[in-house]
């Protein structure tokens, strides 16, 4: 992994390390390795804390649930982007 994307990687993790307890979700919350994984109401999902893929768990595999916008140039990056169901 380049050191770029490792040191990312490394900030992203201490800060939901920090942010996730003090959330309403913290006791369906785990991080494991670069993943946050999720217990939800319909399922377990898993978030990769790099480039934000997330993906919905089955007993047949796993299937992702969302795509991130792309950049646009002259859009607002000020804008937080959350994975929902398409």
């Amino acid at each position: 992994m380049p050191a770029k994307m490792s040191s990312l990687l490394t900030l992203r993790l201490d800060i939901l390390s920090r942010i996730l307890p003090l959330t309403d979700i913290a006791d369906r919350c785990k991080i494991d390795k670069f993943w946050l994984v999720v217990q939800g109401q319909l399922g377990t999902y898993r978030v990769e804390l790099y480039w934000g893929v997330a993906l919905r768990l089955a007993e047949s595999g796993s299937s992702p649930i969302s795509r991130i916008p792309q950049k646009t140039p002259g859009r607002c990056e000020s804008r937080l982007f959350l994975p929902f169901p398409h």
